[in-house]
This record gives C-alpha cells, sequence and structure tokens, in this order.
C-alpha cells in the first residue's frame, strides 16, 4: 500500500469535493491520502463547504480514532488530527466567513459532548478560538 500511494497518488487528477469527503471517511487511513482529500477541498468555495461542514467536522473524530487504534504500531502512514490538515484547514477557512465561523463553532459544539471525543474536539474549538482572537487583534494580555 505505501509504495501504491507514493507512486500513485501524485498521478491522481483532481477529485470532486463529494469524493474528496469519502476519503476523509473511517476507510482511508493512510495520512497522505487524507492530506490529498483536504487539498481538494481548497477549491470549494464557502457555499459548498457549507454543504459539507457538518461532515468534515464529523470526519475529525475518524481521524483521532484511526490514530488511536494505531499507536500500538506506529507507522510514517499513522494518522492523527495534526497530521492530514483538516483541523486547520476547516479554521482557516472558518475566520474568513461569519456564516462558516458561526456553524463551525456550532457544530464543534454539539461534537464535543461526545464524551469519548471530547478532548479532541476540544483541541480545535481551542485553536478556532486561538485563530478568531488573532484574527480580530485580541491577544493574550499575560503573552506580554
Amino acid at each position: 500500500m505505501k509504495q501504491a500511494v507514493e507512486e500513485l497518488l501524485p498521478q491522481w487528477t483532481e477529485i470532486d469535493i463529494d469524493d474528496a469527503l469519502e476519503l476523509l471517511g473511517p476507510g482511508t487511513v493512510d495520512s497522505r491520502v487524507r492530506a490529498y482529500a483536504v487539498k481538494q477541498l481548497n477549491r470549494a468555495d464557502d457555499d459548498e463547504l457549507l454543504l459539507y461542514l457538518l461532515q468534515l467536522v464529523q470526519a475529525l473524530k475518524f481521524e483521532s480514532t484511526a490514530s488511536d487504534q494505531r499507536s500500538s504500531r506506529i507507522t510514517s502512514s499513522a494518522i492523527s488530527y495534526e497530521d492530514s490538515g483538516l483541523g486547520d484547514f476547516l479554521i482557516s477557512r472558518a475566520v474568513k466567513n461569519p456564516i462558516l465561523s458561526n456553524r463551525f463553532h456550532w457544530y464543534l459544539m454539539v461534537e464535543v459532548a461526545d464524551q469519548v471525543m471530547a478532548k479532541m474536539y476540544g483541541r480545535v474549538i481551542y485553536k478556532f478560538q486561538q485563530k478568531i482572537a488573532e484574527v480580530c487583534g485580541v491577544y493574550d494580555r499575560g503573552a506580554g
């Protein structure tokens, strides 16, 4: 699988946004394939992203779960929230659009109620709030 991904992934043509969403499901375990899917999401405009936002927020849990299941056998293709860039992508898009930002916030708040995934979603919420504060010019007073 590693060889197939390394040799074939650069040859893939661009895919539709809904196909990219499928690559972010629980069946895709290679971080490079997931990163490719996130890259394809960059082509979506905000209105199209809104259509898939709930599924994308839920896709974050698949990354965390896949990473946790592989913790005993660490490989270069093991995935985690930080590896795919999905969380960072969603945050960067949400801070640029108030409607997207509002929905992203509330989707995260619903997901953080899941006790199994609360810690991971809490990290995403924290990063999101930090980015909003940065964009709005609000800085930590204790940071100097």
